[in-house]
């Protein structure tokens, strides 16, 4: 028969044997939950990765056809549109009064429509900011604003500057596009500023104006598919991206944070 004290021993190495036993599922419980999280996180990335790669890859294709529309038009409908204008002269030349009148203010049509197509390859080509840079670009865009009549645009900057990447270059270039394409089309403003500023190692890209303001969703999102897109690409370069309505008074306040490094100081203003 078993003594007392080997039954003690066997009791204690049963009960140390359910220990371990318990200890191994804690163990085996806590590692499955943490594998959990760290595949969760890696999908999480991967999707991450994957969204980036996608709108990535609908920007280019969509910059692709803006240079091929652009070519088009430059190519095919400007050359046709000078052939017409060049015709109208040829009429207003050789008619009597009544034609030649009416050929002028054809050609002044035409004119019109010539001033707007070479516009839109201006927008359109990405050349205009591989020529002049952004900056130039900017202050070109506020130039054809003020010039149309519909409202006073200009830059507000202590320094000029350039972006440190090519690819970012354009990106921010369409953005700024967008912006004042929305003040022109939709504000009602009189006045639109681009101001450009630099603080506590943030660069800031903020396009105001004084028209109308902006709706906002319930959860004060700013809608439109426009700026559905710059969310994105900010969000993507690392860095944020706000549209609201001026809290002083009327209009709109949109607004761009990137890390300091993607621009060069290029000269004081």
């Amino acid at each position: 028969m078993q003594t007392e004290n080997e039954i003690l021993v066997l009791v204690f190495f049963g009960i140390l044997a359910m220990l371990v036993m318990v200890f191994a599922i804690l163990i085996f419980v806590v590692m499955y939950h943490k594998r959990g999280a760290q595949n969760k996180l890696e999908i999480e990335k991967i999707k991450t990765i994957q969204k980036e790669e996608l709108i990535n890859r609908i920007y280019d294709a969509q910059e692709e056809e803006r240079k091929r529309i652009s070519v088009n038009l430059h190519d095919e409908v400007g050359s046709t549109l000078s052939s017409v204008n060049l015709m109208i002269g040829r009429i207003r030349l050789n008619s009597n009064e009544e034609c030649a009148k009416l050929a002028v203010q054809a050609g002044e049509q035409l004119d019109i429509v010539m001033a707007e197509v070479r516009n839109i390859i201006q927008n359109m080509s990405p050349s205009v900011v591989e020529r002049f840079g952004f900056y130039e670009s900017v202050q070109e865009i506020c130039n054809r604003i003020s010039a149309s009549g519909m409202m006073n645009a200009e830059i507000e900057s202590k320094f000029e500057f350039s972006v440190s990447d090519k690819s970012l270059e354009l990106k921010l270039y369409r953005i700024i596009q967008e912006l004042t394409n929305n003040a022109v089309k939709h504000s009602g403003a009189k006045n639109l500023i681009i101001i450009f500023k630099e603080n506590n190692g943030k660069f800031f890209m903020i396009v105001c104006d004084d028209g109308v303001g902006i709706n906002t969703d319930e959860s004060g999102k700013a809608k439109g598919l426009g700026l559905n897109n710059i969310y994105n690409q900010i969000e993507i370069i690392g860095g944020s991206f706000s549209i609201d309505n001026n809290k002083d008074g009327g209009g709109t306040n949109a607004q761009v944070i990137l890390p300091s490094d993607k621009i060069v100081k290029t000269g004081k203003l």
